[in-house]
């Protein structure tokens, strides 16, 4: 089994960077452990050819992966705008990772459409926009946007086959992606997933002592919430075997909400025996943000395309819905009623 079957590809993707003088990469808003560790994963690739790179993030990203952070600092587009834009305008080459089309980077995505460079695009969610690219690297059958990466820079000549020839810090980041993506390995796994893990570890990537940094090293607040979460705002559909909980502006407020203190929330209703759906519903200035997780027999990338203006995994898909949050509620149960009922007929 091998991620990417076209060797042409990879090709093109070392002649692409050759020569390149300044190198952009970007990753979709609300950026997960996936979006960080595999910006920062490539960024070490390139910076060890002695490349100009510079990695521009919508939005902030998770504290939990903060230890990612480069020399010279992730930007986030939304707090300097203007060294951003510099930045974007003499770029020459651009890559888009974990992340199927430049719309989703938010409010520069028209500064990076407009840019007149070559652009590729490293993903592993479904219908990425290939239109936008000059090279597009992609596959669902990926866990994540990281062991693509990792799959396509083990067939560089650059690193030839041999882990060690990765950069020891994109290789941490690289398994930042894998473990955060797969869920510590509970979803999205192939053989390919487990021998990545293995040639991380003989790299020399702690594992184990990473899982307890991702997983085990959370602040307080976040186990406040999730107790607030899961005690007085969790709904069950039982009919629908379904459940949902809403973080509001208020909530935030009262336990001090940090990006990522909620991440991985959505998987909780799925350890219920008779829940197969879980959905959950981020308020913010602008938008509510949909998270959408389910088991086997139904696929929430269907649900999100169709009533949230999203996308993703069959089993794992986000969106974004502009209503007030009060609304939130009975259009969710009155569309996955909806939804349920056509996949019946």
């Amino acid at each position: 089994m091998k991620l990417i079957k076209d060797i042409t590809k990879i090709k093109k993707f070392e002649s692409l960077i050759s020569n390149k003088k300044h190198v952009l990469i970007v990753s979709h808003f609300n950026p997960d452990g996936d979006a960080v560790g595999s910006v920062v994963g490539l960024y070490y690739y390139l910076r060890d050819l002695n490349i100009d790179v510079n990695i521009i993030l919508p939005s902030t990203f998770p504290q939990n992966v903060s230890f990612l952070d480069i020399k010279e600092g992730i930007i986030i587009y939304e707090k300097d705008i203007d060294k951003s834009k510099e930045i974007i305008n003499k770029t020459d080459l651009l890559f888009c990772l974990d992340c199927y089309s430049l719309s989703r980077t938010g409010a520069m995505s028209d500064l990076l459409l407009n840019l007149d460079c070559s652009k590729i695009i490293i993903d592993h969610h479904l219908y990425p926009s290939e239109n936008e690219f000059d090279l597009v690297i992609s596959n669902i059958k990926a866990s994540s946007a990281c062991e693509l990466l990792f799959y396509l820079l083990m067939d560089t000549e650059k690193v030839n086959s041999d882990v060690m020839n990765i950069n020891i810090k994109g290789a941490l980041a690289l398994a930042v992606g894998l473990l955060t993506d797969t869920n510590n390995f509970s979803n999205s796994t192939t053989e390919l997933t487990y021998n990545m893990a293995s040639l991380l570890t003989k790299r020399g990537v702690d594992l184990m002592r990473l899982n307890e940094t991702l997983f085990k090293s959370n602040p307080i607040r976040k186990l406040k919430l999730m107790g607030e979460m899961l005690s007085a705002q969790l709904v069950i559909m039982e009919e629908e075997q379904a459940a949902y909980m809403i973080l509001t502006k208020e909530i935030k407020e009262k336990f001090g909400f940090m990006p990522g203190d909620a991440e991985g929330f959505v998987n909780l209703p799925l350890t219920l025996e008779k829940v197969r759906i879980s959905a959950f519903f981020t308020e913010s200035d602008d938008y509510v943000r949909v998270s959408l997780r389910c088991k086997s027999g139904i696929s929430v990338n269907d649900l999100s395309k169709k009533y949230f203006n999203g996308g993703g995994h069959a089993k794992a898909a986000g969106g974004r819905l502009d209503m007030k949050i009060e609304q939130v509620p009975k259009y969710f149960e009155k569309s996955l009623k909806e939804f349920l009922k056509e996949k019946q007929d």
